[in-house]
């Protein structure tokens, strides 16, 4: 196997590189790869209903809160959660402690949020 430590995905078990090849080509008995059927669709719905109560069960989220399973990565994230969560010229705390706070908080100034380092790291090279 081999192991892959950057930012990136992790290297994956071969059982489950397996299983992907295996239902690739025809999810569920759809005839379709999982990409192509519709994500309004029963078969997907019921798909991401076992993902949020699988996220759920495993982190202890709360009915409370939703499970967003988003594209995009992690630097997409930098501006969705400013815009979901806050409004031009709010204060938000960020604790910077390498390179992705870094970006994170580059982008949550240039939405025009008050950021404000409780904590930067900079100085020692992360």
């Amino acid at each position: 196997m081999t192991f892959n430590f950057s930012s990136g995905p992790a290297a994956l078990p071969d059982d489950v590189v397996t299983r992907i090849h295996d239902d690739l080509p025809d999810w569920n008995g759809t005839g379709m790869p999982v990409m192509a059927v519709s994500h309004r669709g029963a078969d997907f719905t019921a798909l991401m209903g076992r993902v949020d109560a699988k996220m759920r069960a495993a982190l202890s989220i709360p009915d409370s809160h939703e499970v967003l399973v988003m594209q995009g990565g992690g630097m997409g994230q930098f501006a969705a959660v400013p815009l979901n969560l806050t409004d031009p010229g709010d204060e938000i705390a960020v604790v910077v402690t390498g390179h992705w706070g870094a970006s994170a908080a580059k982008e949550a100034a240039q939405m025009g949020l008050n950021v404000v380092r409780v904590a930067d790291e900079a100085a020692s090279g992360y």
